[in-house]
């Protein structure tokens, strides 16, 4: 039994020493998050794999990070993680209320209001002159500023943007099924919409 260990252990030498690649847990694309000790080095905590590092030699994996202030970075696989999704509910949305006798014509924009884990998201979607939506991220009061906003088109990654300072984003000329994921530390929410 002794010599079969040290079997497995001279072959997991020699593969290291061929340079057999760690696999990697993130895509160039993905949503992370960073975590353990990293994060309190840097002033916003979520960003966007733009490149992957492997190193012959090595058992662990680097990625290039662009978090969400502009600030870039090399990481470990261990310093980071994706969340899973939650798909936020909706609380108000104008295109379900009744319109009110008397009411005439289309109306030009739509409100959608959605909570999903403490985060409060507020939507305009505005009809005319191409299909525009602008949207607020707010925890509790508070505006959320530097989230990831990234808009999904048949579940493929579209763009992505951050949120300013008052949680504000914005996207022009969309239409049909998409889907909105925002990305806040501890919190990564899906809300699907037909524009």
């Amino acid at each position: 039994m002794l010599s079969h260990s040290r079997g497995i252990v001279q072959d997991a030498v020699s593969l290291k020493m061929i340079g057999v690649l760690a696999v990697p847990r993130f895509n160039i694309g993905d949503r992370v998050q960073l975590v353990g000790d990293i994060a309190r080095f840097y002033h916003c905590t979520v960003g966007v794999i733009i490149d992957g590092v492997n190193y012959p030699a090595s058992v662990l994996n680097q990625y290039r990070v662009r978090l969400a202030d502009e600030v870039e970075g090399t990481f470990f696989d261990f310093q980071l993680e994706s969340l899973s999704q939650i798909i936020a509910r909706v609380i108000f949305d104008s295109a379900d209320t009744p319109k009110s006798k008397g009411h005439r014509g289309s109306v030009p924009e739509r409100h959608v209001r959605l909570l999903g884990r403490d985060v409060d998201i507020h939507l305009k979607i505005m009809t005319t002159p191409h299909r525009t939506i602008i949207g607020q991220v707010l925890a509790g009061t508070q505006p959320v500023a530097k989230a990831l906003v990234t808009l999904l088109v048949q579940n493929e990654i579209a763009n992505t943007t951050i949120t300013d300072d008052l949680g504000e984003f914005r996207w022009p000329g969309l239409a049909g099924e998409v889907g909105i994921e925002i990305f806040t530390p501890g919190r990564r929410i899906l809300v699907p919409l037909t524009v």
